[in-house]
């Protein structure tokens, strides 16, 4: 049952998001498992879910992201990466986009802004909301900025992490935990969620 006043209730977002750049160490020890979508793996190097070696990232349409067959894009002259615009033949004879520049859809690049960390309720061009414009820099969310672009059109932070809303940087529930001296992340009305399981007992989390 939902609360009947809504402020109080803690604020829930679209939870659709990409597993890439998910945390998926476990003690230490990269965990695949955690990564489990087409062509994606725990990356050792970074602890994050990342595209397989034999892949490269996609943006979905929806500015999700994917990880796409390299060899499906195999290349000698630029000629080869089908006359797109903004797309080159890298040095391992791979199309890719010109840098600050993305994949979205199949073949598309579209200039992109850029991370800056502090990624928390910036605006972003979901699918849902937003149709993309190439000769517009499309607003994403970046996955080392621990967020998603959710289909209110903001940044929200992974699961497993909270939004700061002084420095807008998502960060771990457990700096949280610890820093209000809780025994499990709780949050007060009006403060963002991902479940009821993250509200105060009494309120629930309320879809945006």
């Amino acid at each position: 049952m939902r609360p009947f006043y809504y402020n109080l209730s803690c604020i829930l977002f679209d939870t659709t998001y990409s597993l890439y750049g998910m945390h998926c160490l476990r003690y230490g020890i990269p965990f695949d498992k955690l990564c489990n979508e087409t062509n994606m793996e725990c990356i050792a190097a970074t602890g994050r879910c990342g595209c397989q070696i034999h892949t490269q990232v996609h943006w979905g349409l929806d500015l999700k992201v994917e990880c796409h067959e390299k060899w499906a894009d195999r290349c000698h002259w630029r000629r080869d990466c089908g006359g797109f615009p903004n797309r080159i033949c890298n040095k391992d004879n791979i199309c890719e986009c010109s840098p600050d520049f993305i994949y979205i859809g199949s073949s598309q690049c579209y200039k992109t802004d850029k991370p800056n960390g502090a990624s928390f309720l910036k605006d972003c061009d979901h699918r849902s909301r937003n149709v993309l414009d190439k000769d517009k820099i499309v607003r994403i969310c970046h996955p080392e900025d621990n967020v998603f672009c959710s289909t209110s059109g903001k940044c929200i932070c992974f699961p497993g992490f909270y939004g700061d809303p002084k420095t807008k940087l998502c960060l771990p529930k457990s700096e949280y935990i610890q820093a209000n001296k809780l025994k499990q992340y709780k949050v007060k009305p009006r403060m963002f969620c991902h479940s009821d399981r993250d509200c105060i007992e009494g309120i629930e989390c309320f879809e945006n």
